[in-house]
């Protein structure tokens, strides 16, 4: 006779699934949600669950290195051929199933939050409220994926970006 497993079953057995605890480095992090974490030493599979992280990522040169995203995420357009989970808070089931090293996501619902740790499986909470955060954004989505070089790139052509942006149309009274 076959039990059925509860949400907290599938997690515990897709947790104990993972070969080994991911290493992670000293250097902690506080996202934009307040979350605290240490970024794996090495990413080499990460959940998108945002189209703005999406972007990021491959911003930063980490597009194959997403194995899952939203449905929204469409652009570029290479991800179209990645698989793709419904909604902005997807089961923690179908973004385990996918064995992440990193999860980038906006604002992440507590549930959401619970299971990763649980798992054991790193995760960045973005949530940008101006455009100097996205530019920080850049930076640090190149540090968590192991380009900070290409980071720091991304951020300075971005802030170019809306500075001539601001230059050809100055804000009027």
């Amino acid at each position: 006779m076959r039990r059925r497993l509860g949400a907290g079953g599938w997690i515990a057995t897709l947790a104990c699934q993972r070969q080994a605890p991911v290493p992670t480095g000293t250097e902690t992090l506080l996202d934009d949600v307040g979350h605290s974490m240490r970024p794996p030493l090495h990413v080499a599979r990460i959940a998108s669950l945002s189209p703005a992280a999406t972007e990021l990522l491959c911003a930063v040169g980490c597009c194959n290195k997403i194995v899952v995203r939203d449905a929204w995420s469409d652009f570029p357009v290479q991800v179209a051929a990645v698989p793709a989970l419904a909604g902005f808070s997807p089961s923690a089931e179908a973004v385990l199933l996918h064995k992440p090293d990193l999860v980038l996501l906006h604002f992440p619902p507590p549930n959401l939050q619970s299971a990763l740790d649980a798992a054991g499986v790193a995760w960045f909470g973005l949530a940008a409220s101006d455009l100097q955060q996205v530019a920080q954004a850049h930076r640090v989505v190149g540090r968590l994926c192991g380009e900070p070089e290409r980071g720091k790139q991304a951020a300075v052509a971005f802030a170019a970006s809306v500075a001539e942006v601001r230059k050809r149309y100055p804000r009027t009274p």
